[in-house]
């Protein structure tokens, strides 16, 4: 039975939204096994992270993350990099809320 009142329901739910959106982790990979999936976790010390093929750029991954709502308008503003992602990993401070972007691409697939 919960206990709680509706309100602090709905501020709980608030800043759990709040914190999730602070920050988003990116992995690009394009096969993807239960091995795999323990080593990514232990990158990112659980955290969640977004997976996308291998070939996606900046756009894409900007696209994902809802930083911007359309590639288009991705291209439009982004200027901060090109549209290829390094290798390795790369991080970014975005917008007025200094909304974290990680991304991960290795080199080789893991």
């Amino acid at each position: 039975m919960d206990l709680r009142t509706t309100q602090q329901r709905i501020k709980e739910e608030f800043e759990a939204s709040t914190i999730a959106s602070d920050f988003k982790n990116v992995v690009i990979l394009d096969d993807f096994s239960h091995i795999e999936v323990d080593l990514i976790n232990q990158l990112f010390n659980n955290e969640e992270f977004i997976l996308m093929p291998r070939n996606s750029d900046m756009f894409d991954v900007l696209c994902a993350c809802g930083c911007f709502k359309s590639k288009t308008n991705a291209r439009q503003n982004w200027t901060k990099t090109d549209k290829e992602i390094e290798f390795g990993f790369s991080s970014f401070i975005i917008g007025r809320k200094n909304f974290s972007l990680t991304i991960f691409k290795p080199v080789l697939d893991i």
